[in-house]
């Protein structure tokens, strides 16, 4: 047995205080009074990074049994009253095993004791339940042989798929039990020994052993300051195998029903021990082995340690509880095709937010441990809640770099920063198109007519919206006269940025491209444009972007219309408005959580006023009230482990995405923009969102800003 320290009597187990009520806004429920209290003396419990049990729930150690061999246990003892369950004394092989000593008493409670009979103080796992061997007599003393046989009856007839060990001496010893514990797939944590030397006792050496498989951990004493204890045993020949907890004046139960303080490699062994039975509890398949490297995986490294190499005082560092009950590592759900990590399970959707708010699937870790993940947090739409400055004079920039611009039918030639588009004019009508970032709007749709209204939050609303689907487009059109009021343009757009580049979370890989034809027909003052086309991508889906757990590794393809009409009252008042729709094909998906998408269906609509010369010869004023783009039909299939079995095995199911919203948004803009003189401009626009995003639960928001531009 380690020597430890008896510092001082605490006083008698208390009542327990009242449950505190429980935020339902929080992550993760309030500790209760009782813990709070608790938590003022074993601030050891904060040491190691121990969630509150409440916050625990199921995988507080409920039903996981823990096997100790010690100087017996005080069973009437508050803090273990229900908590021994089987119990063996290996001198006249009974089941009473009373504690004279202490030592047993304290161990236990650390491992597994419990504020449920009103005791003030706990251990690491509540929910466990223990099993005593009592080897040793009331005097201390024991035996290897006497040690051997509380080992064999733990393994062999109480069957504790984790023993814990606060014992040691300086010399090897022929523990034939411990050799059958680890080939019967026992854990042991075993006390590293309290003799200050560079040599851990025995027999927590024999961790180092090929037949230890992994399965001992060699557990050091470090103080409230993380240093390790001048007592504390330590070596780099078991530096692998090797973690430290608290171990001096550390509070747990005693005898007589109370709690002492004691300190000891003793004290740090039941504590590891109990981090243990909350992992085995949570996931019951997990080996030993498996469950020791859970433990050195998740430690706090200490001294030089690091992930790969243990320190060679330290080990592995102090056993952190809440990162080992955390997944390690990246989060894997199979799918239809190859596993892909939860983590990125994204998607900004540019159609709006979805109906579909939660969406549960299970994901593993590199030890196989099953985890809850919600994929619906994840997805979102492209347009955040809120409008913002950045928005609202995005088009500011673009417009207002014009290099030349004839109003009604003459060509364009225009650029600003690294936005740059061309267009040259033929004797017969015909002009080309070239260009770079985004300005295909001006070139395509109504705004080539010169009749759209001046935008604040963008060029393109009387446009067909799936131009603006394919992201930093470049393009190239041309546009030719069929007769004196007719014009065809042909056009194509190809996707000018990675949506990596956007997003670095994001998968670079989509590509876009889409095709238009339109006509341009004009009677007197009234001007129409039919747009038709198909968009093509890559690796998206109307313009989304997404993680590789959400790819679309298929082709989808989406054929479209749209209609924009125009009317000039005067030559300085024109009413405008647009109506679009397209249908996007069904297709099958593998190696991504998506398994199909269904036909989509999409709409959107926007009607304005666009005025000039209303103060000046060269203001400009627009009106405008527009419905994004938005899905009317359409679902995702996506398709993973859903639960996690007892014996590690995984269930699969299929959930669905509906990517209809739960309203409808509606847009009004007002802008207006004068010259001051030949340098200088002012500039103002309102923008009102009502139900942003087509997400009912949205509050509207508005934005007012005024803007003043000056070039140097």
């Amino acid at each position: 047995m380690n020597k430890s320290l008896l510092i001082a009597a605490l006083a008698a187990a208390c009542p327990a205080g009242a449950m505190a009520a429980t935020d339902p806004g929080a992550l993760a429920p309030l500790p209760t009074a009782t813990e709070k209290k608790a938590r003022l003396v074993q601030t050891w419990q904060n040491q190691i990074n121990l969630p509150y049990a409440n916050q625990l729930g199921k995988a507080n150690g409920s039903g996981v049994l823990v096997g100790i061999a010690d100087t017996g246990a005080e069973i009437s003892n508050a803090m273990l009253r229900g908590q021994v369950v089987k119990s063996y004394n290996v001198f006249d092989a009974s089941t009473s095993v009373p504690d004279t000593v202490g030592h047993g008493t304290h161990v236990a409670g650390l491992v597994a004791g419990t504020t449920a009979n009103g005791a003030t103080y706990q251990g690491v796992a509540m929910g466990a339940k223990l099993a005593i061997a009592k080897v040793f007599d009331g005097s201390g003393s024991t035996s290897s042989t006497r040690i051997d046989q509380g080992i064999n009856w733990l393994v062999n007839t109480a069957k504790a798929p984790i023993i814990s060990l606060s014992l040691g001496g300086s010399s090897p010893a022929n523990l034939l039990a411990l050799r059958d514990g680890v080939a019967k797939g026992v854990l042991f944590t075993i006390a590293a020994g309290n003799d200050g030397k560079a040599s851990v006792s025995w027999p927590a050496h024999y961790a180092s052993q090929a037949w230890a498989n992994n399965q001992i951990i060699v557990v050091g004493a470090v103080d409230a300051n993380n240093k390790l204890a001048s007592f504390s045993n330590y070596g780099a020949d078991t530096a692998a195998w090797y973690v430290v907890a608290p171990g001096v004046n550390v509070a747990s139960s005693y005898l007589g029903n109370q709690a002492a303080y004691m300190s000891g490699t003793s004290m740090a062994t039941p504590i590891v021990a109990g981090q243990a039975a909350l992992i085995k509890s949570n996931w019951s398949f997990l080996g030993a082995s498996t469950i020791s490297q859970i433990i050195f995986k998740t430690a706090t490294h200490l001294g030089k340690g690091t992930d790969t190499a243990p320190d060679p005082v330290y080990g592995w560092g102090l056993i952190n509880v809440a990162r080992s009950m955390g997944p390690v590592g990246a989060l894997l759900s199979a799918t239809a095709g190859k596993p892909v990590a939860l983590g990125s399970a994204l998607m900004v959707s540019s159609v709006g937010t979805f109906s579909t708010k939660s969406l549960g699937f299970i994901g593993v870790d590199q030890f196989g441990r099953g985890f809850d993940v919600d994929v619906g947090k994840n997805l979102q739409a492209a347009v955040p809640a809120a409008a913002n400055a950045g928005i609202l004079f995005g088009a500011f920039d673009r417009q207002e770099a014009l290099v030349e611009q004839v109003h009604g039918r003459q060509s364009l030639t225009y650029g600003g920063g690294d936005r740059l588009a061309i267009a040259s004019r033929s004797a017969n009508g015909t002009i080309v198109g070239a260009g770079s970032g985004s300005m295909s709007a001006s070139f395509f749709g109504l705004a080539a007519t010169g009749l759209a209204p001046f935008a604040a939050s963008g060029e393109g609303k009387f446009n067909a919206p799936y131009f603006g689907m394919v992201h930093d487009a470049r393009h190239a059109g041309v546009s030719m006269m069929m007769g004196e009021s007719r014009r065809l343009r042909l056009g194509v757009l190809t996707e000018g940025s990675a949506q990596g580049e956007v997003l670095p979370t994001l998968t670079p890989y989509a590509r876009r491209t889409l095709v238009s034809v339109e006509i341009e027909q004009r009677s007197g003052r009234a001007v129409g444009v039919f747009s038709g086309g198909i968009l093509r991508e890559s690796g998206s889906l109307l313009g989304s972007m997404q993680g590789s757990a959400m790819a679309f590794n298929s082709a989808a393809r989406t054929m479209f219309i749209s209609l924009s009409l125009g009317y000039e009252l005067t030559p300085q008042l024109s009413l405008v408005s647009m109506a679009s729709a397209g249908h996007t094909a069904g297709f099958q998906n593998a190696d991504s959580l998506v398994s199909q998408v269904s036909s989509v269906g999409t709409v959107a609509y926007s009607a304005g006023l666009a005025a000039r010369q209303i103060f000046s010869s060269d203001d400009r004023f627009g009106l405008t009230l527009t419905v994004p783009t938005k899905v009317t039909k359409g679902a995702l299939s996506l398709t993973g482990a859903v639960a996690q079995h007892d014996d590690g095995s995984l269930s699969y199911a299929t959930r669905t995405l509906n990517l209809a919203p739960s309203a409808t948004e509606r847009d009004l803009e007002m802008t207006y923009s004068q010259p001051l003189d030949k340098v200088a401009r002012l500039s103002g626009a309102l923008m009102l969102r009502m139900n942003p995003g087509h997400e009912a639960q949205t509050p509207h928001d508005m934005l007012l800003g005024v803007r003043y531009s000056r070039k140097f």
